[in-house]
């Protein structure tokens, strides 16, 4: 058994048994959709949960991780959920976590994700689409991308975008910003913030979704002897528009100088 396949405990849903490749589960059209969101992100938020409702198909359960401050932000949205045909779902990320990590870090997004991930994989749905929430990307991104997993027997299929400007110059991201994912790769993989060796150096720690795309990569002889399906594709399948960034920084800034307040004080 592939080292990071993991079972976890029935925690969100009573699911039965998964049967991670029946040809009927594969081909549905059925998804969720996955985002962490922090109190930084609220300068985008209100934008995001609109271009979800253009989604088609649309997602089965809109699915936040999130701080309690937060939760009042995003609650004031069920009505329009319900009445849009979406179940919305509302994680919150431990206490402990967050006195750990009070200001806006990598570490807390990776908790996060984490969060999303263990209650994907015990939901009874096969696919999830995680979209961070200052991505807006075209109204059909679910289509276009379960139809190159389906098709292509993709395990996860990672839409670039590009990033904002660094140095005056665009980067093009291929994180998990905006990327479908099969249940089972996320069996076989988590997020995790860690550092790397180099030339036998410990070097900067990397990004939780660097990561989770390295164990799944380390993982393609064994899922594809196991289920013939290959693990992931990368490329601009769908434009998408990466909102201008407030941004950690900024945030904490305002905060100090009082020039503004965060909209759930």
């Amino acid at each position: 058994m592939p080292k990071y396949l993991t079972i976890f405990p029935n925690e969100y849903h009573n699911s039965s048994s998964h049967k991670l490749f029946e040809e009927n589960s594969i081909k549905t059209s059925e998804y969720i959709i996955l985002t962490p969101v922090a109190p930084f992100k609220l300068y985008c938020f209100d934008s995001f949960v609109k271009n979800i409702f253009s989604f088609r198909p649309k997602p089965k359960e809109m699915v936040f991780c999130t701080e309690p401050k937060m939760m009042s932000e995003i609650s004031k949205w069920k009505k329009e959920f319900k009445k849009q045909g979406i179940k919305l779902v509302i994680l919150k990320l431990e206490p402990k976590i967050i006195e750990k990590f009070p200001e806006p870090s990598l570490k807390k997004v990776s908790y996060s994700r984490e969060h999303l991930r263990h209650y994907f994989i015990d939901s009874p749905y096969k696919w999830a689409l995680w979209l961070d929430c200052d991505i807006i990307p075209e109204s059909g991104v679910a289509r276009v991308l379960l139809n190159i997993a389906q098709s292509g027997r993709f395990l996860v299929v990672a839409n670039e975008y590009l990033h904002r400007e660094i140095e005056k110059k665009r980067v093009i991201i291929s994180g998990i910003g905006c990327t479908l994912t099969h249940e089972a790769a996320c069996r076989f993989a988590r997020f995790m913030i860690a550092s790397f060796i180099w030339d036998g150096e410990e070097g900067r720690c990397l990004a939780d979704d660097f990561w989770f795309f390295a164990m799944l990569s380390a993982a393609n002889w064994n899922i594809n002897q196991q289920c013939g399906w290959n693990v992931q594709k990368k490329g601009r399948f769908v434009s998408t528009w990466h909102m201008p960034e407030q941004g950690p920084a900024k945030f904490l800034k305002k905060l100090k100088k009082n020039e503004a307040r965060p909209r759930y004080k």
